[in-house]
């Protein structure tokens, strides 16, 4: 298990209400929710960051959700245009 696609995305979507967070899936059969505003300025390259010891020992903070439980490749996702929380995901 990793933290990350371990086979190719074939699909990314951003947030319709959230203009930081975006989610990705693909041939792993798995569904990422990122949010893009939890990533660390010494992650991007940028000077002055502070990171704790554990940041990094379970999950990357940008890292919001994992959902596994589709069993062939996800080929699409989509947002809810009106329920701004809710994503749908197909196989």
């Amino acid at each position: 298990f990793t933290l990350d696609h371990s086979k190719p995305v074939k699909c990314v979507e951003w947030s319709l209400t959230e203009e930081t967070v975006i989610a990705s899936a693909g041939q792993d059969r798995r569904v990422f929710l990122w949010d893009l505003a939890k990533v660390s300025a010494e992650a991007t390259g940028s000077p002055g960051a502070m990171l704790h010891a554990d940041d990094y020992e379970e999950a990357p903070p940008e890292l919001s959700f994992i959902h596994g439980g589709h069993t062939d490749t996800v080929s699409s996702i989509a947002w809810h245009s009106e329920a701004e929380a809710l994503l749908a995901s197909v196989g």
